[in-house]
């Protein structure tokens, strides 16, 4: 009779463990919810990965507390097992040490931030372009150009160069434009200079560097390097597009006062 009843007490505790072990996870999703409320407001609360990082980390410590927990209930001593599982987890991280450099490349994500969902990221060692869908412990997903899925493990990010095009704060025109008259090569040198100069969406304190670069006879080569202002690229396209434009109509203009 007194073993049922130390057995029915241990179970009940184990019970009143995994309640509080719900409870725990509950209140991690409603704290959630009330970011997620408290965003969409307009109000200021912690960056997406901050919250994802603190989830994370709360969900394992309470099932690493929980799973404790229940071993002492049941009398199992819970010092020796630790440290034979800490002799296991070596041996096991030895064994699977693509498993933990991905989990740590993972930790370093998300401490230093080179990248976050919905970025648009590059690896030109892998030819790997797109946008990060989701960014786990182990892998990495990205939504390349071609609308691809791509699973990146977390470890190549430490090793690999990688480009974040979101981060960008400019857009780079650089040019040669070959025109063949060599007739009013330094005017039309000038008035390129003064399209540039002139279009509100080319950004005035970058640099402008519009100059000569070669000459003959035959022709005139004029090298172009401004900054726009926007980093998208389809406004970036329209910019570019009534830039050489209008360097087009300066030289057709140029061959016809030739003629």
């Amino acid at each position: 009779m007194k073993n049922n009843l130390l057995e029915l007490r241990e179970w009940i505790l184990v019970g009143g463990i995994l309640c509080l072990m719900w409870v725990a996870l509950r209140s991690k999703k409603i704290f959630h919810k009330r970011i997620l409320v408290r965003r969409m407001q307009g109000k200021q609360v912690l960056d997406p990965l901050s919250i994802e990082i603190f989830e994370k980390i709360f969900t394992v410590g309470i099932l690493f507390i929980a799973f404790v927990s229940i071993l002492q209930v049941f009398g199992l001593d819970v010092i020796p097992l630790l440290a034979f599982s800490g002799i296991g987890a070596a041996v096991l991280g030895f064994a699977s040490k693509d498993v933990v450099a991905n989990f740590f490349g993972g930790l370093m994500i998300y401490i230093n931030r080179p990248f976050g969902v919905l970025d648009l990221i590059e690896i030109p060692e892998k030819k790997i372009k797109g946008y990060v869908e989701e960014i786990g412990w182990y892998l990495t997903s990205i939504r390349d150009m071609h609308k691809r899925s791509i699973y990146v493990p977390n470890s190549l990010f430490s090793t690999e160069f990688l480009l974040n095009h979101s981060r960008m704060t400019h857009e780079c025109m650089e040019e040669k434009i070959r025109i063949r008259t060599t007739d009013r090569a330094e005017s039309i040198v000038e008035e390129i200079r003064t399209l540039f100069k002139n279009h509100p969406e080319v950004d005035q304190g970058e640099s402008i560097e519009i100059f000569l670069t070669f000459l003959s006879s035959y022709g005139m080569e004029i090298g172009i390097k401004a900054y726009t202002r926007t980093t998208k690229k389809e406004e970036f396209m329209r910019i570019k597009e009534e830039l050489l434009l209008g360097i087009y109509k300066i030289a057709f203009k140029s061959s016809v006062q030739t003629e």
